[in-house]
């Protein structure tokens, strides 16, 4: 392959490898299997020229439906040089997937593995483009998003035995500036980029095809493979440094050296001072098994070959004398002390722990097949869980947000609920379903001891009679670490169905509330959270300097709920609005106020106080009018609409200036009225409240 510069559209020339016969795919079999790939060894060689990302995707799609081709990033070097390297190996007008055939290039091709990401705010298998999209924004550095890239779901998506593993996709992209596979996997490294670094090798297979089906195995998959619109090329931050780690490891021998430090076979044969020189992809060593041989060894005669080169993901032995010509890759571990035989253990068979593993074992794959169990009308309508935990008011989901500013009172608003469900009593007049409930108390821990016992105190109840669990410590949602533990010690304690974390910003150290990447990290730990321990998670949340924009931070938070809960205030005054419900209504509002009590005294004999949720008869309209005595709420824009219009319509300047003039003029300073009153209106046409056409007109919907 090689890259060229014709003006300003630079040229990669992709190299096409093709078997006669076998397959480069997985086959779906009949039994409900997967085959994997064919064995293949020898290749013919055609080239491909593309100039940019969409020539890129139309080869790629060709080339979808040829199950017995592949790409390699590599660029073929001269049949004298092939012949030379691969010696007794080398046919004429065929080629391996082996560094004696290429040599590493630069090109603006690159290719992203995604293996197994589990998507937070989608389905993988139904939205498998939606759950793309949230792995390049959360997973990928912010240059490769907003870019155009090809998509191809791999061979084994989609199969019926593969339903819980995952995204699992190839993403194609292409580059400002043309890298070698050396400079790519030294990018990746300094960058911890989410991608499988085995591709970055000038041979190693980016498998194109479709799966192939046996006969009457049908694709459960619809669309396989597709272009994502964006603007312009990815532009990489390759530093100087990198571009020196690369080119110090030498192209295709950087490859070579960190498979060799990291490769036990290779650390081995060192041990034992088997290697006798370094090839392409491995090394020229002494045959385990020379003592065998009936003749001399020349320096080439016995090889051992790297993990991921030649085509294979293990290591491979090849000895040209007679008594190996037969010999399995394991004879030769075994020889190496690598591979331990059942004489090296104890039997431990029977022993209480290990039993019982087998047994647990046993249980989760019958649980495993039983997942795919088929179901009469009957029998699946009949539910498993309740649909509410408050009915009406908060689902049995995954994850939901309840957000409002500081002192809105939405801590208060979110326990109150919590309190309900964990009692299994009725809230506000709504029925509960009696469930587990966990609150991470990620700040303020004294003033939530304090809000619990006003709580028990103004329900005329014990502490003993409020069921929850409590965490006095605020994990860190971006560290694996702080997870893991946290999921091990929730499961210590049985099951739950609600976990509160209070707050969200409280519970990500470190991490930024804008950044998708951060955010994304957040959301699939509260994924695994949710798949663990079966509880759903509601995270408290702040809103934004512009409250009217909703929560706090990355704008793909809203997509992720499944429910979300706005708290407003003016004075006392305060009101929870439902602002988005899968599977119910929008639009529900629960006014409140606070009722300071006393719940103790502190050392000096002062009274410490808390605060406990009343019901109030508070809605948006009347919280947003008190919020300020000149501000332009809802409720003035509809009002004004009617008495212009009655149910018709009326013009957007017209109703602009009408709702303007309802506020009186400021005594001093810009007259910002009419400004304001757009603002408020605009407000409402993007909810949906209102409609505007395209001459201006406004009516309500």
């Amino acid at each position: 392959m090689n890259t060229t510069t014709v003006g300003p559209s630079p040229i990669d020339t992709l190299s096409i490898l093709t078997h006669s016969r076998n397959k480069v795919t997985k086959t779906w079999k009949a039994d409900g299997t997967i085959a994997a790939f064919d064995d293949a060894k020898y290749y013919s060689l055609k080239q491909r020229p593309v100039a940019s990302i969409k020539d890129l995707s139309i080869l790629l799609t060709e080339l979808s439906f040829d199950t017995h081709s592949c790409l390699i990033r590599g660029t073929p070097v001269s049949v004298d040089t092939m012949a030379g390297r691969d010696g007794p190996q080398y046919r004429h007008g065929l080629v391996r997937k082996a560094l004696d055939y290429f040599d590493d290039q630069p090109l603006h091709t690159v290719m992203i593995d995604v293996d197994g990401y589990h998507a937070f705010a989608w389905d993988e298998l139904t939205h498998p483009k939606e759950a793309i999209d949230e792995f390049v924004t959360t997973q990928l550095p912010p240059e490769w998003h907003d870019r155009p890239y090809h998509w191809h779901l791999s061979n084994s998506f989609g199969h019926p035995s593969k339903q819980t593993d995952g995204l699992r996709v190839h993403l194609w992209f292409w580059l400002a500036r043309p890298l070698t596979s050396a400079q790519l996997k030294a990018y990746a490294k300094a960058t911890d980029l989410k991608a499988d670094v085995a591709l970055f090798n000038p041979v190693q297979a980016h498998f194109t095809a479709n799966p192939a089906m046996d006969d009457g195995v049908t694709d459960a998959i619809a669309k396989r493979s597709g272009f994502a619109y964006g603007i312009g090329t990815v532009h990489l931050d390759v530093t100087d440094e990198i571009l020196t780690a690369a080119s110090n490891a030498g192209g295709g021998g950087q490859t070579i050296i960190d498979l060799a430090t990291q490769d036990a076979t290779a650390i081995r044969l060192n041990e034992l001072g088997l290697v006798k020189s370094k090839t392409r992809d491995g090394f020229n060593i002494e045959c385990p098994f020379d003592d065998e041989h009936s003749g001399p060894s020349a320096e080439s005669s016995t090889q051992y070959r790297l993990p991921h080169t030649n085509g294979h993901s293990l290591g491979q032995f090849i000895c040209l004398h007679a008594h190996c010509a037969e010999r399995p890759r394991m004879a030769f571990m075994e020889r190496l002390g690598l591979v331990n035989t059942l004489d090296d253990f104890d039997d431990v068979s029977e022993q209480p722990e290990v039993k019982e593993e087998a047994e647990q074992t046993k249980k989760a794959e019958e649980v495993k097949e039983d997942r795919f169990k088929l179901y009469t009308t009957p029998e699946f309508v009949v539910r498993t869980k309740a649909s509410w935990l408050i009915k009406g008011v908060l689902p049995q989901a995954n994850f939901g947000v309840l957000y409002g500013a500081s002192g809105s009172g939405k801590s208060f608003f979110g326990f109150d609920m919590a309190a309900a469900i964990a009692r299994g009593i009725p809230w506000r007049g709504h029925k509960t379903t009696k469930a587990r409930v966990l609150w991470i108390a990620s700040e303020g821990q004294e003033d939530m001891r304090k809000r619990v016992s006003g709580y028990c105190q103004h329900q005329g109840i014990t502490p003993e009679d409020l069921p929850m669990k409590f965490i006095a410590n605020a994990p860190n949602l971006m560290e694996v670490a702080d997870v893991k533990a946290l999921i091990k010690q929730i499961r210590k304690h049985g099951e739950f169905d609600l976990i509160v974390i209070d707050t969200l910003a409280q519970s990500m150290a470190g991490g930024n509330e804008n950044s998708g990447e951060d955010m994304g990290k957040v959301m699939g730990h509260c994924k695994d959270i949710t798949r663990l321990t079966g509880a759903m998670v509601e995270a408290i949340h702040h809103s934004g300097k512009d409250e009217s924009r909703g929560a706090r931070g990355w704008s793909g938070l809203r997509a992720a709920c499944d429910f979300e809960y706005e708290v407003i205030r003016a004075g006392e005054e305060r009101v929870a609005i439902v602002t988005k419900m899968k599977g119910g209504a929008d639009g529900d509002e629960f006014g409140f106020r606070l009722e300071t009590i006393v719940v103790g005294q502190d050392s000096d004999g002062d009274d410490e106080t808390t605060c406990v949720i009343q019901s109030a008869d508070a809605t948006r309209a009347s919280v947003s009018a008190t919020a300020e005595p000149n501000s332009i709420s809802d409720k003035d824009v509809l009002d004004k609409l009617f008495v212009l219009s009655g149910d018709g319509v009326v013009t957007l300047n017209a109703l602009q200036q009408a709702v303007a003039a309802t506020k009186p003029i400021p005594s001093s300073g810009r007259d910002a009225r009419s400004t304001t009153a757009g603002k408020a209106i605009k407000k409402l046409v993007d909810k949906g409240t209102l409609l505007q056409n395209s001459d201006g007109h406004i009516t309500k919907k």
